[in-house]
Protein backbone atom coordinates (compact mmCIF):
# COMPACT_ATOMS: atom_id res chain seq x y z
CA UNK A 1 0.00 0.00 0.00
CA UNK A 2 2.94 2.36 0.61
CA UNK A 3 2.94 5.22 3.07
CA UNK A 4 -0.48 6.77 3.89
CA UNK A 5 -1.83 9.53 6.07
CA UNK A 6 -4.39 8.50 8.67
CA UNK A 7 -6.54 10.71 10.86
CA UNK A 8 -5.27 10.58 14.41
CA UNK A 9 -6.27 13.02 17.15
CA UNK A 10 -7.74 15.53 14.65
CA UNK A 11 -4.48 15.80 12.70
CA UNK A 12 -3.08 14.01 9.69
CA UNK A 13 0.18 12.25 10.53
CA UNK A 14 2.22 9.80 8.46
CA UNK A 15 1.93 6.27 9.71
CA UNK A 16 2.09 2.72 8.50
CA UNK A 17 -0.90 1.33 6.55
CA UNK A 18 -3.29 -0.96 8.43
CA UNK A 19 -2.83 -4.69 8.34
CA UNK A 20 -4.93 -6.90 6.11
CA UNK A 21 -6.61 -8.42 9.17
CA UNK A 22 -7.85 -4.98 10.23
CA UNK A 23 -9.21 -4.29 6.74
CA UNK A 24 -11.03 -7.61 6.71
CA UNK A 25 -12.63 -6.89 10.07
CA UNK A 26 -13.70 -3.43 8.86
CA UNK A 27 -15.22 -4.92 5.71
CA UNK A 28 -17.16 -7.46 7.79
CA UNK A 29 -18.57 -4.69 9.97
CA UNK A 30 -19.66 -2.69 6.91
CA UNK A 31 -21.41 -5.71 5.43
CA UNK A 32 -23.26 -6.30 8.69
CA UNK A 33 -24.29 -2.64 8.84
CA UNK A 34 -25.53 -2.75 5.24
CA UNK A 35 -27.60 -5.83 6.01
CA UNK A 36 -29.17 -4.12 9.02
CA UNK A 37 -30.05 -1.05 6.93
CA UNK A 38 -31.67 -3.21 4.24
CA UNK A 39 -33.69 -5.00 6.88
CA UNK A 40 -34.86 -1.64 8.22
CA UNK A 41 -35.98 -0.50 4.78
CA UNK A 42 -37.85 -3.79 4.32
CA UNK A 43 -39.68 -3.34 7.63
CA UNK A 44 -40.74 0.16 6.54
CA UNK A 45 -41.99 -1.15 3.19
CA UNK A 46 -39.41 0.87 1.26
CA UNK A 47 -37.00 -1.86 0.26
CA UNK A 48 -37.08 -4.28 -2.62
CA UNK A 49 -40.20 -6.31 -3.24
CA UNK A 50 -40.66 -9.07 -0.69
CA UNK A 51 -43.24 -11.79 -0.35
CA UNK A 52 -46.62 -10.15 0.17
CA UNK A 53 -45.19 -6.59 0.50
CA UNK A 54 -44.73 -4.88 -2.89
CA UNK A 55 -42.59 -1.76 -3.09
CA UNK A 56 -44.62 1.46 -3.28
CA UNK A 57 -44.03 3.38 -6.50
CA UNK A 58 -44.95 6.99 -5.76
CA UNK A 59 -42.51 8.67 -8.15
CA UNK A 60 -45.42 9.95 -10.24
CA UNK A 61 -46.17 12.51 -7.49
CA UNK A 62 -43.16 14.66 -8.42
CA UNK A 63 -43.13 14.17 -12.21
CA UNK A 64 -44.55 16.85 -14.56
CA UNK A 65 -48.34 16.43 -14.54
CA UNK A 66 -47.78 13.01 -12.96
CA UNK A 67 -50.83 13.24 -10.71
CA UNK A 68 -52.95 14.40 -13.65
CA UNK A 69 -51.92 11.27 -15.56
CA UNK A 70 -52.48 8.95 -12.59
CA UNK A 71 -55.75 7.71 -11.06
CA UNK A 72 -57.86 8.34 -7.98
CA UNK A 73 -56.50 5.12 -6.47
CA UNK A 74 -52.93 6.37 -6.92
CA UNK A 75 -53.77 9.67 -5.24
CA UNK A 76 -55.40 7.81 -2.35
CA UNK A 77 -52.27 5.69 -1.94
CA UNK A 78 -50.26 8.92 -1.90
CA UNK A 79 -52.44 10.33 0.87
CA UNK A 80 -52.01 7.18 2.95
CA UNK A 81 -48.25 7.07 2.32
CA UNK A 82 -47.15 10.72 1.90
CA UNK A 83 -43.62 11.41 0.67
CA UNK A 84 -41.02 12.08 3.34
CA UNK A 85 -37.63 13.71 3.14
CA UNK A 86 -34.65 11.41 3.73
CA UNK A 87 -33.16 11.67 7.20
CA UNK A 88 -29.95 13.19 5.81
CA UNK A 89 -31.77 16.10 4.08
CA UNK A 90 -32.19 18.97 6.57
CA UNK A 91 -35.42 20.93 6.76
CA UNK A 92 -35.91 24.47 7.99
CA UNK A 93 -37.31 24.85 11.52
CA UNK A 94 -41.06 25.32 11.38
CA UNK A 95 -42.44 28.79 12.18
CA UNK A 96 -46.09 28.16 13.04
CA UNK A 97 -48.62 31.00 13.05
CA UNK A 98 -52.25 31.77 12.26
CA UNK A 99 -53.73 33.84 9.44
CA UNK A 100 -53.07 37.14 11.26
CA UNK A 101 -49.43 36.19 11.95
CA UNK A 102 -49.85 35.31 15.63
CA UNK A 103 -47.84 32.37 17.06
CA UNK A 104 -49.70 29.07 17.36
CA UNK A 105 -48.75 26.26 19.80
CA UNK A 106 -47.40 23.12 18.20
CA UNK A 107 -49.97 21.04 20.08
CA UNK A 108 -52.50 21.80 17.31
CA UNK A 109 -50.48 19.61 14.96
CA UNK A 110 -51.38 16.50 16.94
CA UNK A 111 -54.95 16.48 15.61
CA UNK A 112 -55.99 14.58 12.49
CA UNK A 113 -56.78 16.45 9.28
CA UNK A 114 -54.64 19.50 10.08
CA UNK A 115 -54.25 21.88 7.13
CA UNK A 116 -51.17 24.11 6.86
CA UNK A 117 -50.20 26.65 4.23
CA UNK A 118 -46.44 26.77 3.82
CA UNK A 119 -45.28 30.20 2.67
CA UNK A 120 -41.93 30.70 0.94
CA UNK A 121 -40.03 33.71 -0.33
CA UNK A 122 -39.70 33.50 -4.11
CA UNK A 123 -35.95 34.05 -3.79
CA UNK A 124 -33.32 35.56 -1.53
CA UNK A 125 -33.50 38.81 -3.51
CA UNK A 126 -37.11 39.45 -2.46
CA UNK A 127 -36.78 38.43 1.20
CA UNK A 128 -36.21 42.00 2.42
CA UNK A 129 -38.83 43.62 0.10
CA UNK A 130 -41.34 40.99 1.28
CA UNK A 131 -40.70 41.99 4.87
CA UNK A 132 -41.29 45.65 4.02
CA UNK A 133 -44.41 45.04 1.95
CA UNK A 134 -45.99 42.60 4.43
CA UNK A 135 -46.64 44.75 7.47
CA UNK A 136 -47.86 43.33 10.76
CA UNK A 137 -51.33 44.69 10.06
CA UNK A 138 -53.02 42.71 7.29
CA UNK A 139 -55.46 45.57 6.65
CA UNK A 140 -52.72 47.91 5.37
CA UNK A 141 -50.14 45.48 3.98
CA UNK A 142 -49.72 45.17 0.24
CA UNK A 143 -48.29 41.68 0.45
CA UNK A 144 -45.11 40.25 -1.00
CA UNK A 145 -43.84 37.93 -3.70
CA UNK A 146 -44.55 34.59 -2.04
CA UNK A 147 -44.79 30.96 -3.05
CA UNK A 148 -47.51 28.95 -1.28
CA UNK A 149 -48.33 25.26 -0.89
CA UNK A 150 -50.91 23.35 1.18
CA UNK A 151 -50.06 20.49 3.52
CA UNK A 152 -52.77 18.00 4.41
CA UNK A 153 -52.42 14.42 5.66
CA UNK A 154 -48.63 14.73 5.67
CA UNK A 155 -48.11 15.76 2.03
CA UNK A 156 -47.42 19.22 0.61
CA UNK A 157 -49.52 19.93 -2.49
CA UNK A 158 -48.22 22.55 -4.86
CA UNK A 159 -48.97 23.87 -8.35
CA UNK A 160 -46.52 25.23 -10.91
CA UNK A 161 -45.31 24.81 -14.46
CA UNK A 162 -45.16 21.06 -13.82
CA UNK A 163 -48.81 20.91 -12.80
CA UNK A 164 -50.04 19.64 -9.43
CA UNK A 165 -47.40 17.79 -7.43
CA UNK A 166 -46.99 16.36 -3.93
CA UNK A 167 -43.67 16.79 -2.10
CA UNK A 168 -42.46 16.32 1.49
CA UNK A 169 -43.50 19.24 3.75
CA UNK A 170 -41.12 22.23 3.77
CA UNK A 171 -38.77 20.52 1.33
CA UNK A 172 -38.99 22.99 -1.57
CA UNK A 173 -35.39 24.11 -2.07
CA UNK A 174 -36.16 26.29 -5.10
CA UNK A 175 -37.70 28.83 -2.70
CA UNK A 176 -36.85 30.09 0.80
CA UNK A 177 -39.10 28.93 3.61
CA UNK A 178 -40.80 31.71 5.62
CA UNK A 179 -43.56 30.25 7.81
CA UNK A 180 -46.46 27.79 8.11
CA UNK A 181 -49.98 29.15 8.52
CA UNK A 182 -52.36 27.00 10.55
CA UNK A 183 -55.70 26.92 8.70
CA UNK A 184 -57.57 24.50 10.99
CA UNK A 185 -58.80 20.97 10.42
CA UNK A 186 -60.64 19.49 7.46
CA UNK A 187 -63.50 17.09 7.95
CA UNK A 188 -62.87 15.59 4.51
CA UNK A 189 -61.70 11.99 4.59
CA UNK A 190 -58.83 10.66 2.52
CA UNK A 191 -61.08 8.91 0.00
CA UNK A 192 -63.08 12.07 -0.73
CA UNK A 193 -59.94 14.20 -0.75
CA UNK A 194 -58.30 11.85 -3.27
CA UNK A 195 -61.17 12.48 -5.69
CA UNK A 196 -60.95 16.25 -5.11
CA UNK A 197 -57.18 16.34 -5.67
CA UNK A 198 -57.43 14.23 -8.80
CA UNK A 199 -60.14 16.56 -10.11
CA UNK A 200 -57.97 19.62 -9.37
CA UNK A 201 -55.04 18.01 -11.16
CA UNK A 202 -57.20 17.71 -14.29
CA UNK A 203 -58.26 21.36 -14.06
CA UNK A 204 -54.78 22.73 -13.33
CA UNK A 205 -52.34 21.39 -15.96
CA UNK A 206 -48.86 22.84 -15.99
CA UNK A 207 -49.28 24.35 -19.45
CA UNK A 208 -51.95 26.73 -18.12
CA UNK A 209 -49.69 28.21 -15.45
CA UNK A 210 -49.72 32.02 -15.36
CA UNK A 211 -47.40 34.02 -13.11
CA UNK A 212 -50.12 36.45 -11.99
CA UNK A 213 -53.53 34.96 -12.67
CA UNK A 214 -53.10 31.19 -12.30
CA UNK A 215 -50.21 30.43 -10.00
CA UNK A 216 -49.29 28.52 -6.85
CA UNK A 217 -51.14 30.99 -4.61
CA UNK A 218 -54.38 30.82 -6.59
CA UNK A 219 -54.21 27.00 -6.50
CA UNK A 220 -53.62 27.07 -2.74
CA UNK A 221 -56.65 29.34 -2.33
CA UNK A 222 -58.86 26.93 -4.30
CA UNK A 223 -57.60 23.92 -2.36
CA UNK A 224 -58.28 25.64 0.98
CA UNK A 225 -61.84 26.31 -0.16
CA UNK A 226 -62.27 22.66 -1.16
CA UNK A 227 -61.00 21.62 2.27
CA UNK A 228 -63.49 24.01 3.95
CA UNK A 229 -60.82 25.68 6.10
CA UNK A 230 -61.50 29.27 5.03
CA UNK A 231 -59.83 31.66 2.65
CA UNK A 232 -56.13 31.89 2.03
CA UNK A 233 -54.68 34.77 4.12
CA UNK A 234 -54.87 37.87 1.97
CA UNK A 235 -51.28 38.93 2.63
CA UNK A 236 -50.06 35.74 0.95
CA UNK A 237 -51.49 36.39 -2.52
CA UNK A 238 -52.48 40.08 -2.43
CA UNK A 239 -49.58 41.26 -4.61
CA UNK A 240 -50.19 38.88 -7.56
CA UNK A 241 -53.95 39.53 -7.33
CA UNK A 242 -53.29 43.29 -7.43
CA UNK A 243 -50.95 42.98 -10.41
CA UNK A 244 -53.37 40.64 -12.19
CA UNK A 245 -56.24 43.09 -11.68
CA UNK A 246 -54.08 45.92 -13.01
CA UNK A 247 -53.17 43.86 -16.05
CA UNK A 248 -56.83 43.06 -16.73
CA UNK A 249 -57.78 46.73 -16.36
CA UNK A 250 -54.98 47.70 -18.73
CA UNK A 251 -56.18 45.18 -21.30
CA UNK A 252 -59.75 46.50 -21.02
CA UNK A 253 -58.55 50.08 -21.45
CA UNK A 254 -56.49 49.08 -24.47
CA UNK A 255 -59.54 47.37 -26.01
CA UNK A 256 -61.66 50.51 -25.49
CA UNK A 257 -58.91 52.63 -27.04
CA UNK A 258 -58.74 50.37 -30.09
CA UNK A 259 -62.51 50.56 -30.53
CA UNK A 260 -62.42 54.36 -30.25
CA UNK A 261 -59.64 54.56 -32.80
CA UNK A 262 -61.60 52.38 -35.22
CA UNK A 263 -64.70 54.54 -34.78
CA UNK A 264 -62.66 57.70 -35.38
CA UNK A 265 -61.21 56.27 -38.57
CA UNK A 266 -64.70 55.37 -39.82
CA UNK A 267 -65.95 58.90 -39.06
CA UNK A 268 -63.02 60.47 -40.90
CA UNK A 269 -63.72 58.32 -43.94
CA UNK A 270 -67.40 59.37 -43.98
CA UNK A 271 -66.60 63.07 -43.62
CA UNK A 272 -63.88 62.99 -46.28
CA UNK A 273 -66.25 61.57 -48.90
CA UNK A 274 -68.09 64.18 -51.07
CA UNK A 275 -71.79 64.12 -50.39
CA UNK A 276 -74.84 66.26 -49.92
CA UNK A 277 -74.81 68.12 -46.57
CA UNK A 278 -78.57 67.55 -46.19
CA UNK A 279 -78.12 63.77 -46.55
CA UNK A 280 -75.37 63.77 -43.95
CA UNK A 281 -77.49 65.79 -41.52
CA UNK A 282 -80.48 63.52 -42.12
CA UNK A 283 -78.33 60.40 -41.50
CA UNK A 284 -76.93 61.86 -38.29
CA UNK A 285 -80.44 62.72 -37.07
CA UNK A 286 -81.70 59.24 -37.88
CA UNK A 287 -78.75 57.67 -36.09
CA UNK A 288 -79.31 59.86 -33.04
CA UNK A 289 -83.02 58.99 -33.02
CA UNK A 290 -82.20 55.28 -33.18
CA UNK A 291 -79.75 55.63 -30.31
CA UNK A 292 -82.33 57.47 -28.19
CA UNK A 293 -84.97 54.84 -28.90
CA UNK A 294 -82.56 52.06 -28.00
CA UNK A 295 -81.63 53.81 -24.76
CA UNK A 296 -85.29 54.29 -23.89
CA UNK A 297 -86.01 50.60 -24.50
CA UNK A 298 -83.08 49.56 -22.33
CA UNK A 299 -84.12 52.01 -19.61
CA UNK A 300 -87.66 50.66 -19.63
CA UNK A 301 -86.37 47.12 -19.39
Amino acid sequence: FGSRYWLEQSAFVPCAPPKLSALSAHRTQMLQLTELVEQGWSLLGLGEETSGTPKLDLDFATKPDGIRKSSVEDVLMLLKHPPASPWYVPRDPQALMNAVKEPVPRSVLQSSGVVLVHVYHISEAVRRPNTVLSFSSDAVSLGGAFHAAVEVYGGEWVYGTNGVRCIPPRSDKTHIYKCSVYMGRTMMGQEELARELYDLAQQWPGEQYDLLGRNCCSFAAVLCQRLSVGELPHWVDRLPRFLHGSRQAGRAAMQVACQARSATRALVQVVSQPCDARKVARKVCNDDTSLLQSAAIRGGA
